[in-house]
Order: structure tokens, then C-alpha cells, then sequence
């Protein structure tokens, strides 16, 4: 199988000196289109986060949702968030929050603990930021494609194996959604390895530990929607079945979307998955 392509695509958000503006404009007047802006992340040194970066897309009109927190794919070796930007937008334009983040890949140096923990991280400080605006505790949902769908399910399932040094508090997990995930590493060793550095076979514990179906059985059971192109030529539909059957047997409360014609490369267009995501985290609210 070759390697899952990123969700990384040629988008470019708009100035800084722009979305500075629409801000001090915020503060004054409502907010009648959503905002992006950059999150306010730790210092390098103070959280996982470091440096990386990461979108904050304002809804005009907030709605009771979780905050969606978008991990772009890559097979493990690049993390390109801008991909996602439409599917951001198109989520903001429903009345929910989103942060689209990323992570340290293999090419940047990073490796299964420090991608997860870079999610983990991630999510908290979505909760923070959003907490921040709207003056309320919120909870969040991990949105992942490809390699970033396994990382938002151990980022999910597995929060406290990997959050070794996040710089805000844990934040409460409401579910998550994977998008065309490669979730049993097990099956694809030799495209799994830049996340292991190492094989199965010389270490299986740390295999064992990257893999989410080891923590099917987390508690609390977290509801979650997996979706993935029937016509998905680089993950086989399978992975979805395989591990919407394991939350399942679990007692997780799975729901699976198989979109006829659908591909790797299109199952995170807006126009191909939007609607579902948003009505699921809609119905997710109290």
C-alpha cells in the first residue's frame, strides 16, 4: 500500500495584518463572518505545542457544539494543515469552533509520542482558547484524516498515555471522528515505520502502544464517527470496519459512513463529508 497522500493542498489564509483587523473590529462589533487567527500557543519549551501552528475559526453565530480540533494527514511523515482549511471553514459556517492543527511529523523530527502528545496538546488548548471567548467550560472533538484519523483516535481514546507535558489542563474529550484512517499499524508495518522509527518485530510493545484498537476498551466509551470513499485505493475500507467492530464489541457508541465513490483524497471535501461531521457534533451538544 503506498503511503496515505497528506491532506495538505495549495490554500493560503489570509494576511496576518487582515485577520488583525477583523479582530480589533470583533471587539467592538459582532462578528458577522467567521474569524481565523492564529492560536496563541505556548512558548517553546512551556508545552508539546512548541511553535506549531494553528488556526482558530470563529463562527459568526456560535452554536452548542464541541470544539472541532482538525489533524491533517500525511502517512506520518509530513503534516500539512492547510488542506483542511475548507472543511474548517465549512464547519465554523454551522456555528461551531474549530481548530485546525498540526503536529511534528517524521520529517520534522517527530515520532509516535511527540505527534500524539502534539494532538493531545492541541485539543487543550482549543478548549482553552474557545473557554476564553465564550466564558464557558467546553469539550472537544478530534477530527483526523488519513494518519492524522489514528492520531486523533489514540489522541482520544489514550489522552493521559501521551499528554507528558501539555501547558494547559486536560480538556474533556466528547468523541472523535476519522476520515479514511489507517487505525491497525499493525496491517501496513513498512508505511507505519516513521512513526515507529523501529519494526514490530523489534519492538511489538511500542507497536502495540501507537495502535489505537489496544485502547478499544477505554473508559469511559466515547461515541465516535468513522467515515470513509468507498473508492479509497490507498486505505482499504476495511481499517474502518475492523475498527468500528472493535469500539463497537467495546461498547462504544460508533457510527460508520461508507460514501459510495468517494476517494482517499476527496473524503475530507466539505461537500463529501461536511454535513455529516456537523450534524454529529451538533447532536453531540446537551
Amino acid at each position: 500500500m503506498a503511503p496515505p497522500r497528506t491532506s495538505g493542498g495549495a490554500t493560503v489564509r489570509a494576511a496576518a495584518a487582515v485577520v488583525l483587523l477583523a479582530l480589533l473590529a470583533a471587539c467592538t462589533e459582532p462578528v458577522t463572518e467567521p474569524v481565523t487567527e492564529p492560536v496563541e500557543e505556548p512558548a517553546a519549551g512551556e508545552g508539546r505545542i512548541g511553535e506549531l501552528q494553528a488556526d482558530l475559526v470563529q463562527p459568526s453565530q456560535p452554536v452548542d457544539s464541541p470544539v472541532a480540533v482538525l489533524v491533517p494527514g500525511g502517512g506520518w511523515v509530513t503534516a500539512d494543515r492547510s488542506g483542511l482549511t475548507p472543511l474548517a471553514d465549512a464547519l465554523a459556517a454551522e456555528g461551531i469552533f474549530v481548530v485546525n492543527t498540526t503536529y511534528r511529523p517524521a520529517d520534522a523530527g517527530g515520532d509516535l509520542e511527540s505527534m500524539v502528545a502534539d494532538v493531545v496538546c492541541a485539543m487543550r488548548a482549543a478548549a482553552r482558547r474557545v473557554a476564553d471567548i465564550t466564558g464557558e467550560n467546553v469539550e472537544v472533538v478530534p477530527i483526523g484524516h488519513s494518519a492524522g484519523a489514528h492520531l486523533a483516535a489514540l489522541a482520544a481514546l489514550a489522552d493521559d498515555e501521551f499528554a507528558v507535558s501539555c501547558a494547559d489542563d486536560p480538556a474533556v474529550v466528547a468523541g472523535f471522528v476519522g476520515l479514511a484512517g489507517p487505525y491497525d499499524v499493525a496491517r501496513v508495518p513498512d508505511v507505519a515505520f516513521p512513526l515507529f522509527g523501529v519494526s514490530p518485530d523489534a519492538d511489538p510493545d511500542r507497536w502495540a502502544a501507537g495502535n489505537p484498537l489496544t485502547y478499544a476498551s477505554s473508559d469511559p466509551a466515547l461515541p465516535a464517527l468513522l467515515i470513509h470513499g468507498s473508492a479509497d485505493e490507498l486505505v482499504p475500507v476495511d481499517f474502518t470496519e475492523q475498527f468500528a467492530e472493535e469500539l463497537s464489541s467495546a461498547g462504544h457508541a460508533v457510527e460508520t459512513r461508507i460514501v459510495p465513490e468517494a476517494t482517499h483524497g476527496s473524503i475530507f471535501d466539505p461537500a463529501v463529508s461536511g454535513d455529516m461531521i456537523a450534524s454529529w457534533l451538533l447532536a453531540l451538544a446537551p
